[in-house]
């Protein structure tokens, strides 16, 4: 887990653009936070004074920035985005950004770029590692499992009945073969005497021919 984490990190902060962005992979705070929950990010620097600051972030498998909200030290605060995000302040410029209603989608690379007119000051980055909730992860499988039982009994009498007509149309198709078979054989049996007939009487009918045309041999059989 902390390899893949550690990964993500050197990823995205290659992808940074500005150059002290670089120096976020050396501090890291990772956060783990669960679906639908709150967390808090640290939002602070110590280099004053600060006019306001942004809230930026990475998400997971991506490379694009995204602002998420400005603060002015005057206690103005513009959301950039849809991310449901709140400010603590404590003593301006240290600040805690509270995110509400956690998302696996809220993954990724989190910092704050203070600004003092054009001079700019990051602050320390944060990973978010936002995980499904262990209760919502068992109430849908124990949904899934009521839908697999609810479904089980129809897909089981189909699969029985699919599995038996075929198991008939089996058998049908070997006896079918067998009667074929059988009745191929029959008929050759029937042939087989006939032929023999058919034999003898041509024996018989090359006698006649023969004593018909030669005299000489009816004579022989005669007087032997």
């Amino acid at each position: 887990m902390s390899g893949v984490v550690r990964c993500c990190v050197l990823l995205m902060s290659v992808c940074l653009s500005s150059h002290s962005s670089l120096a976020l992979f050396d501090t890291v705070t990772v956060l783990k936070g669960d679906h639908g929950k709150i967390i808090n990010i640290p939002c602070a620097t110590d280099k004053r004074p600060q006019d306001g600051v942004y809230m930026k972030r990475i998400k997971l498998n991506e490379t694009e920035q995204q602002e998420i909200f400005y603060y002015y030290k005057d206690g103005t605060f513009t959301d950039k985005t849809n991310v449901n995000a709140s400010i603590i302040e404590k003593d301006f410029p240290n600040l805690t950004a509270t995110l509400y209603n956690l998302t696996v989608a809220d993954s990724g690379l989190y910092w704050c770029e203070f600004n003092l007119e054009d001079k700019l000051t990051n602050s320390k980055a944060t990973l978010l590692w936002v995980t499904e909730n262990t209760e919502i992860k068992h109430e849908n499988l124990h949904l899934r499992y009521e839908n697999r039982e609810n479904c089980q009994p129809g897909t089981v009498v189909y699969v029985m009945i699919a599995l038996f007509a075929i198991i008939i149309l089996c058998i049908l198709g070997f006896l079918c073969v067998k009667v074929k078979r059988r009745c191929e054989s029959d008929t050759s049996l029937k042939k087989s005497p006939g032929s023999s007939i058919y034999e003898e009487m041509s024996r018989n009918r090359l006698d006649t021919s023969s004593t018909l045309i030669n005299p000489a041999y009816q004579s022989a059989k005669q007087f032997p």
